[in-house]
C-alpha cells in the first residue's frame, strides 16, 4: 500500500478537525490488520473505485461523536440521538472531499463514494479485500478515533 495514497486521507482528517471543529489532533503510530473491524462506536465508510480502489473507515467512541455534534449544532444531544449519526458522515464526506482535490492533482482517474454510517457497539464493517488495512490512531479531545485503510493501485485500470 502506498503512503502517497493513505497521506491525503491523513491530512483531510486533522484538516477537518482543526478547521471545522478546532480541535487539534495528534496521529500516533500505524498498525496494520488483516481486515477492517468495529474499533469504536460510530463508523463512517468512504468506499473508491478506479485507479485506485479500496475504503476508508472513520471510527469514532460514542462519546467523542456524541461532543463533535454538540461543538457543531452548538446544543447539548442524547446518546442515541441520530445528529450523531450524521455528523460522522458529514465529516467523512468533508475527508472524502479533501481527498478527491488531492487525488485529482495526482492526476489519478477515481470515484469516491458518498460516506455510508455503521453504529452500534461491535458493528459489522464488511469489506471483502485481500489486501491489509493500515489503522492509523489518532488522538482529539482526550479520546482516540481510528481511520483504517485499505487501498491499492489497479495497475489495470493505470496503464
Amino acid at each position: 500500500m502506498d503512503v502517497r495514497f493513505i497521506n491525503p486521507f491523513l491530512s483531510a482528517t486533522a484538516n477537518a478537525f482543526s478547521t471545522m471543529l478546532g480541535i487539534p489532533v495528534h496521529r500516533d503510530p500505524p498498525q496494520v490488520d488483516r481486515s477492517f473491524r468495529a474499533l469504536a462506536d460510530v463508523s463512517g465508510i468512504i468506499g473508491i473505485t478506479g485507479q485506485v480502489r479500496g475504503a476508508v473507515v472513520l471510527s469514532f467512541p460514542g462519546g467523542l461523536a456524541r461532543r463533535v455534534t454538540e461543538g457543531l449544532i452548538g446544543e447539548p444531544v442524547g446518546e442515541d440521538d441520530p445528529a450523531i449519526g450524521d455528523t460522522v458522515g458529514e465529516l467523512a464526506n468533508i475527508v472524502a472531499g479533501g481527498v478527491k482535490k488531492e487525488y485529482a492533482d495526482m492526476g489519478l482517474d477515481f470515484q469516491i463514494s458518498t460516506p455510508t454510517i455503521a453504529a452500534g457497539r461491535n458493528h459489522q464493517i464488511v469489506h471483502k479485500s485481500e489486501h491489509p488495512v493500515i489503522i492509523i490512531p489518532f488522538e482529539a479531545d482526550g479520546d482516540t478515533f481510528w481511520v483504517q485503510v485499505s487501498l491499492v493501485l489497479d495497475s489495470a485500470e493505470a496503464a
